[in-house]
């Protein structure tokens, strides 16, 4: 009897370490940052300051961070929360899967970027995070690979020239006198071949 007991009981613990983690249904968002798994902790910050960096190049981000995406099959989670949550057209919304390494993203038709370039910066930027990273550091990548100027997948700003053009056009006549004088030199100091 002492040893069905003991059996029940690793049977139970099995199982319920078996049990999958809990899910949540789509959610309605009052503010950019919403973690219902407890994911970012003290980079909570960290967080806050690339989405700021973002929108303040006109890409708005709102990140929901969740033990899993409960929705019926066939329902779009981000699309389901970004309307509860009455989201503009204009933004965007990331949510993250922290139990196994998954998101989704919904991005309005005003969205400033074209969703190429969305999903170019999440294969790119993003996923190579999935599963290796914090998910500080999944959201910190994709604000920095959304943010104009700041991302190495959409591209700095075209670079300045640190002379104006009349300067450069300048030194480009001197550059053509000198060598064309240098020239004409050489070819002065050449003697022509005395007659035999």
């Amino acid at each position: 009897m002492r040893a069905l007991l003991v059996a029940l009981g690793t049977l139970g613990v099995l199982l319920v370490g078996a049990v999958p983690a809990s899910a949540d249904p789509p959610v309605t968002t009052g503010d950019r940052i919403t973690d219902t798994a407890g994911a970012l902790g003290a980079d909570r910050s960290r967080v806050q300051s690339a989405l700021d960096q973002a929108q303040h190049h006109g890409i708005t981000i709102w990140v929901v961070l969740v033990p899993g995406f409960d929705a019926p099959d066939g329902t779009d989670w981000a699309a389901a929360t970004a309307a509860q949550s009455k989201l503009p057209n204009s933004d965007m919304l990331f949510a993250l899967d922290v139990t196994h390494g998954s998101y989704q993203w919904w991005i309005g038709d005003s969205f400033p970027l074209p969703d190429t370039d969305v999903d170019g910066v999440l294969t790119s930027q993003v996923d190579p995070f999935l599963g290796t990273r914090p998910a500080a550091d999944v959201v910190v990548a994709l604000a920095n690979g959304l943010t104009p100027g700041n991302s190495t997948f959409l591209g700095g700003p075209a670079q300045q020239s640190p002379w104006s053009g009349t300067t450069t056009a300048l030194v480009g006549g001197i550059l053509v006198v000198t060598l064309g004088g240098a020239h004409l030199l050489s070819r002065r100091g050449t003697t022509a071949p005395t007659p035999q």
